[in-house]
């Protein structure tokens, strides 16, 4: 079990590099996307909002699904406290993908 959840790991931080990259290429490079404005208002941007804070929940239930496959492998049993306390803070802080195309 424990190689396939890093085949696992292996296999997502390839392929968001990839989407990351064939992103910003067909941006044109960084610039323009991470300089424009938003153009939502009213209930559209409401309900983004309420998708986007959805879209953090499932995020947290993954981590909380995945942890006990990591914690199992602990050697100590603060090793399971420390990991959760550095981990999950990292894991929420990065950014989500969208889900809404133009």
């Amino acid at each position: 079990m424990k190689k396939l959840v890093y085949i696992k790991l292996g296999v997502f931080l390839v392929s968001a590099i990839t989407l990351c990259a064939r992103t910003m290429t067909k941006a044109g490079g960084i610039g323009g996307v991470a300089t424009q404005r938003g153009t939502s208002t009213g209930s559209k941007k409401i309900w983004m909002l309420v998708r986007f804070t959805l879209v953090g929940a499932a995020s947290c239930a993954t981590f909380a699904s995945n942890a006990a496959d990591f914690q199992r492998y602990a050697t100590k049993s603060k090793d399971v406290i420390r990991g959760n306390l550095l981990r999950f803070p990292f894991a929420n802080a990065s950014p989500s993908p969208s889900t809404e195309r133009p």
